[in-house]
């Protein structure tokens, strides 16, 4: 089991979920290279319990995974709090190092 999960690992695996084709696998390979040790269960599991993008999310209730999931569908709203910007950014950045794997821009 891993443990608490920090905003920084959230937002790494919920960018390489819902940003790249990786596979559970190697997203672990990943993560661990970068964070405490996780297995793809854990991971899994982190994302479908607490990371998975809900759908007409209130802009007051939204996480990680839903901000980059509305940028991954609409693109950067220009009313976006800096928060969500930061996200967004940080998943950029995350996704720069996958370019061959990546699915959006």
């Amino acid at each position: 089991m891993h443990g608490k999960w920090t905003a920084k690992e959230d937002i790494f695996v919920a960018t390489l979920r819902l940003g790249t084709n990786l596979t559970w696998r190697e997203i672990e390979t990943e993560f661990n290279k970068r964070f405490p040790h996780a297995t793809p269960k854990d991971l899994e599991s982190r994302y479908n319990k607490g990371l998975k993008p809900g759908r007409r999310v209130p802009a007051d209730k939204r996480r990680a995974s839903d901000i980059i999931d509305d940028y991954r569908q609409y693109g950067l709203v220009e009313e976006e709090n800096s928060a969500a910007r930061k996200i967004v950014q940080q998943a950029l950045y995350i996704l720069d190092g996958y370019p061959l794997r990546r699915l959006w821009c």
